[in-house]
């Protein structure tokens, strides 16, 4: 402790305690000026790193200011003055009391009535010259007062609430100016620093109830994400100040920074305090008041919003430019996978056609040849294709692309057009393994299965071409979700191990 810099007051490493949490850095020079300006008391607890705990403002305070030297006292005491001199009381002199005519009692009672009239005649030729001067003296001192109170400058000062920090208090004070005890109703928008709370000043001496709506105006937030915020509030405005309680959320769940449109309504109103209602005897308030404005919900300021929302436009920009060439890039794949599985349908198709045209005398020679050359060329293709297939749309997933949900649904159309031709291949060599001593006709109508089978396959894969095509013209929030391949044809559990190995 004896090493903790103490005299550092410049520093912004102090923060204040609160029971809810902290606020700050800020320096000692900072805190012992809001303590001047009452903003603070002395007893808050404030906290910087090298302490143990944390201790009041007073105390470290104490800490950081040098003790006063206590000049030392001279041992020379000067001499004790000598007393006052007390003068003696003047005597006072008896006169003698002055003979008196002697006056009869009738005439002794004449002259006491009248004495009294004249007595009470002189008291009231002195009452009214003194109520009037003490009734014009009233007058033109509350003249002069009002006089004063209408023209003099009078400094608002805002009493802060709990969770507002120091310096968006200081913001409201510097916004908050004198302009007249008429001064209409205007609203300025303020923000917490952590965008949790909400409030409006106004320099107007008026008390009302007050809500506001808030919604965010397209592109104007500085998020890269696209959102759409919108909430209300309501409080009371008292002592300059619309001090809101809980945020409702219509939308989103956080104020984000950015540009809002405001929609501002004030009732009930009345003037706020008995001085401004003196002030305004002969002046009704405001009863109603509503506005809708663009404000910028930033701590701050205005420019320096202006200058990030650039930058996060440029970055949306480059961001659209990435995910439309992405888009592009998979509706591309899309086609391309379908028109592979329609190029392999094809060819699976003649090979089977090319196997059931040879002489049927060598059909069980010939039969394991082309079984053996379907899994080679087809079945072991098809089974990595459908992994392959998995993989890439769990990329794009993970991307965060506009219309996953449709995206996701190509990976089934394509993966189940995969199996389908496994499943359909498999199924006709089983069939073709059955047979004992197939003969031409037997065979004929095995080449007209065969034809109706791919046919069918063939022409799934080309609908979902063109559906293909009918899609990547759309934005993504108007894709539609594509049908699943599965209803269309005929699928097993088994498809992958057919595509294997017959």
């Amino acid at each position: 402790m004896n090493d903790f810099p103490w005299t550092d007051k410049s520093s912004d490493k102090w923060y204040i305690i609160y029971s809810h949490g902290h606020e700050g850095p800020y320096s000692l020079e900072y805190l012992e000026q809001k303590l001047k300006e009452e903003a603070i008391n002395n007893q808050i607890k404030i906290w910087c790193e090298g302490l143990s705990a944390e201790m009041t403002l007073e105390a470290v305070l104490a800490m950081a200011t040098p003790a006063l030297s206590t000049p030392e006292i001279e041992d020379d005491i000067p001499p004790e003055l000598p007393p006052l001199p007390i003068d003696e009381a003047p005597t006072i002199k008896e006169e003698p009391p002055s003979l008196k005519e002697e006056t009869s009692p009738v005439e002794s009672k004449v002259s006491t009535v009248k004495e009294v009239q004249e007595v009470e005649e002189k008291n009231k030729t002195k009452r009214f010259p003194v109520a009037s001067v003490l009734f014009l003296l009233i007058l033109t001192l509350l003249g002069g007062a009002f006089y004063y109170l209408q023209n003099e400058e009078k400094e608002i000062s805002l009493i802060r609430p709990q969770g507002m920090s120091l310096k968006v208090a200081d913001k409201i004070n510097n916004y908050l100016e004198f302009k007249g005890w008429r001064e209409p109703l205007f609203f300025k928008e303020f923000v917490a620093d952590d965008y949790k709370a909400i409030w409006l000043a106004s320099s107007s001496f008026h008390s009302c109830e007050v809500t506001a709506h808030f919604k965010s105006q397209k592109d104007k937030l500085l998020s890269l994400n696209e959102e759409d915020i919108e909430f209300e509030v309501s409080g009371k405005l008292k002592d300059h100040l619309v001090n809101f309680g809980k945020v409702n959320f219509i939308n989103g769940r956080r104020i984000v920074p950015g540009m809002y449109e405001m929609n501002i309504r004030a009732s009930e109103c009345e003037w706020d305090g008995f001085i401004a209602k003196a002030m305004n005897l002969f002046q009704a308030p405001e009863e109603e008041y509503s506005s809708k404005m663009s404000v910028i919900l930033y701590i701050n300021g205005a420019d320096e919003f202006k200058k990030l929302l650039d930058k996060v436009t440029r970055k949306k920009i480059e961001k659209a430019m990435r995910e439309q060439n992405q888009v592009e890039l998979f509706w591309q794949g899309v086609q391309e996978k379908l028109q592979t599985l329609l190029a392999v349908s094809l060819q699976v198709e003649q090979l089977f056609l090319d196997f059931i045209k040879k002489d049927s005398r060598s059909f069980h020679v010939n039969l394991p040849l082309m079984v053996n050359e379907y899994t080679d060329r087809f079945g072991k293709f098809l089974t990595n294709f459908v992994v392959a297939n998995e993989e890439s749309f769990k990329e794009f997933h993970l991307s965060g692309i506009k219309g996953v949900s449709t995206r996701r649904n190509y990976e089934l159309v394509i993966s189940e057009a995969a199996r389908g031709i496994g499943y359909t291949s498999m199924k006709l060599i089983e069939d073709l393994q059955k047979l004992k001593n197939p003969r031409r006709v037997h065979l004929t109508e095995y080449e007209n299965r065969v034809r109706k089978d791919f046919s069918e396959l063939k022409n799934t894969i080309n609908q979902k071409i063109i559906q293909v095509s009918d899609d990547r013209s759309l934005s993504p929030d108007e894709g539609q979700e594509v049908d699943n391949l599965s209803d269309e044809s005929t699928s097993s559990p088994n498809t992958e191990d057919h595509a294997q190995k017959p």
